[in-house]
């Protein structure tokens, strides 16, 4: 967890007891879950360098930008 985030970041939640448990009982694989986030938020990334005017506001933009980047640190 880092000082500007208080959210647990995508390791320290798929390493909680409980999660784990959970994704057992539900059959998710921890290694599979992480990988694709980690390509959502790499899409989201950069989507994010491409303009696009009307869609979102700019502030809007920005914090999801800092929701994504402080649990997938």
């Amino acid at each position: 967890m880092t000082l500007r985030c208080r959210e647990l970041d995508l390791k320290a939640m798929l390493a909680d007891p409980i999660v784990k448990a959970v994704m057992e009982a539900d059959g998710i694989d921890p290694r599979e879950l992480e990988a694709e986030l980690l390509q959502i938020a790499a899409r989201l990334r950069a989507t994010w360098n491409t303009p696009k005017p009307g869609l979102a506001s700019a502030s809007g933009d920005a914090v999801m930008k800092n929701a994504v980047n402080c649990i997938l640190i």
